[in-house]
């Protein structure tokens, strides 16, 4: 778990535009995953007499991000973890639910890629939305496409929208996708806002050959109970509804039309693409020596 330029870089912006990290929670003690390149370009956004902005200055690469949270503003400074390997300062299994005290005592709750490292799901989210005080805000960075095996999970657009909706007292404020690293570096973008499936009345398929991460932003509106019903797929809510719902939900017939004409003008380009795909993925899967290759029978 730590900060990179990338969430780093978000987690300035949200103080540019008036989030409050006075106090703030982090969901396992946040290591420093910058180069020193990195950290200076950070350093010129925060105040120079800072603590964290003097030891860059001088050259030093922190071993954690604590100085870089008091620096956006945080007076108090926690962080929960499972066990104090990393001297967290709460001992708490976010797989079972918040100890009350916690409850609604703070202005930011951060992960830096502890909640797929938790197997019960809906409760490390709800611990994480209870934390925070009306106004507060959550901020992550998890895991998108090509992190399997690095937890028990990866996400998806729908699940952040679900999850932090009007219903259990959230707005998402912002969602972006970004690749994460690459020939032995953190990167830095190029970041892309992701869009409601909810609003687009469509799926939010996103691949990549490369590692990607969400870097969620959302806001607690209101103080409510979290998950008194369970999120649902946006698209099949829409089935659900009946046909009336369904096809006032679908695109336009000119949209269908347009769709359909684009594709098969690009049908070999995609094929061409395809074949591709499938050879790259045979040569990395028959060069790892955890698989082993599957043939379907005739």
């Amino acid at each position: 778990m730590g900060v990179t330029i990338l969430n780093a870089l978000a987690l300035l912006q949200a103080k540019s535009e008036g989030a409050s990290f006075e106090r703030t929670l982090m969901l396992g003690r946040l290591a420093c995953f910058m180069s020193l390149r990195d950290l200076r370009r950070i350093s010129s956004r925060l105040p120079a007499d800072s603590a964290f902005v003097r030891d860059i200055q001088a050259g030093r690469i922190p071993a954690y991000m604590d100085d870089f949270f008091r620096a956006l503003g945080a007076t108090t400074l926690d962080a929960l973890d499972v066990s104090a390997f990393e001297d967290a300062t709460i001992i708490h299994d976010l797989n079972e639910p918040l100890p009350e005290q916690l409850v609604g005592q703070y202005d930011a709750v951060v992960d830096g890629g502890t909640l797929e490292h938790v197997f019960n799901l809906p409760t490390a989210f709800r611990n994480a939305m209870d934390a925070l005080a009306v106004d507060g805000r959550f901020f992550a960075a998890l895991p998108a496409n090509n992190y399997c095996g690095h937890g028990f999970y990866q996400f998806s657009a729908e699940l952040f929208y679900r999850v932090f909706s009007a219903e259990n007292g959230f707005e998402i404020e912002r969602l972006l996708v970004a690749p994460a690293y690459a020939s032995g570096k953190w990167l830095d973008g190029p970041a892309f806002n992701v869009a409601d499936p909810d609003v687009l009345k469509d799926r939010v398929n996103i691949g990549a050959r490369g590692q990607l991460l969400f870097l969620v932003q959302a806001r607690k509106t209101a103080q409510r109970p979290v998950f008194t019903r369970w999120p649902q797929q946006s698209d099949y809510v829409a089935q659900w509804a009946g046909p009336s719902a369904a096809a006032a939900s679908a695109p336009h017939a000119a949209v269908k039309a347009i769709r359909y004409l684009a594709g098969r003008a690009g049908g070999f380009g995609r094929l061409g693409a395809r074949m591709r795909e499938r050879w790259l993925w045979r040569r990395t899967a028959g060069a790892n020596p955890a698989l082993t290759r599957h043939h379907w029978p005739s």
